[in-house]
């Protein structure tokens, strides 16, 4: 058997391509999401930047890794923020890539939220808050005056009342910060149902194990 039916054999047993791991680069801070359009939003509801941490193995000659689809795709919401007070439930999606020459790639990928310890982090999420409310509160100072108000936003203020506008806040005294990551599997065939079923258990693995 010559080497080029030995790559095409291997190809078509290999079950995944590449294993591939997304979410915050420490190194990079956190970058908007420019095409989001979000920037009215709080910062904890809005999107930033995620990067490709790492792909195994480092190069398949078949299957040449693309790492801004990939890292796009596997978090197509870029990276999002929560505390404890949203749910942290991991969810599950599959994806396609189509190249130039029409040929089609398979991913799939487990999105699941990793508490932030890193205090840089942490500080510029608590920074970019107390920004957000200074520019709500200019933008309704300019305005007629409203005894409900006052200086922070309504829904802010009724926060106690209003779970779900709570849940828009960041307290770095009292809340635990949680950023999206991604464990992908990056596959020449749609082994989907296998693929989900190997990245849960992995999860479940290591959130077990550590």
């Amino acid at each position: 058997m010559d080497a080029d039916n030995v790559n095409v054999t291997n190809c078509r047993t290999r079950f995944a391509d590449y294993f591939v791991i997304c979410g915050l680069d420490l190194s990079s801070g956190l970058e908007p999401d420019n095409f989001a359009g979000d920037h009215l939003r709080t910062p904890l509801e809005r999107s930033y930047k995620c990067k490709v941490l790492g792909h195994y193995p480092e190069s398949v000659p078949s299957n040449p890794f693309d790492k801004d689809a990939v890292g796009m795709l596997c978090l197509p919401n870029g990276l999002q923020f929560r505390t404890q007070k949203s749910s942290l439930e991991p969810r599950f999606h599959s994806f396609v890539i189509t190249k130039e020459n029409g040929k089609r790639t398979y991913g799939a990928s487990y999105v699941f939220f990793e508490e932030t310890r890193n205090r840089k982090i942490c500080s510029a999420m608590q920074t970019l808050q107390a920004m957000h409310l200074t520019e709500v509160s200019s933008t309704r100072s300019r305005r007629p005056l409203d005894h409900s108000t006052r200086s922070l936003p309504r829904h802010f203020k009724l926060s106690a009342h209003h779970n779900k506008a709570a849940q828009s806040y960041y307290d770095h005294t009292k809340d635990t910060l949680y950023v999206s990551k991604s464990i992908a599997l990056i596959l020449q065939t749609p082994y989907v149902h296998a693929a989900h079923t190997f990245l849960a258990g992995l999860y479940r693995f290591c959130r077990d194990w550590l």
